[in-house]
């Protein structure tokens, strides 16, 4: 349930771009159903749900962050 909210958050916010929060979504919406797989599947559900928190911090991210010379080293 909640892979679908983000989803529909993601799609109609705008604050994110879509592809983010469906990636999000997907890792979400297979939380149960990881605890069925063989090891490798729980480790590759791991994953995709690292690069979709990932990508919405990312997408996410503001003007200042971007731009922050300081930042830059």
């Amino acid at each position: 349930m909640s892979g679908v909210l983000v989803a529909v958050a993601a799609w109609r916010g705008g604050l994110a771009p879509r592809w983010a929060g469906i990636v999000l979504a997907a890792g979400l919406a297979t939380y149960l159903p990881q605890f069925f797989a063989p090891p490798a599947g729980r480790v590759a559900h791991g994953v995709l749900l690292a690069v979709g928190c990932w990508l919405v911090a990312w997408t996410m991210r503001g003007p200042a962050d971007r731009d922050d010379p300081a930042r830059r080293g």
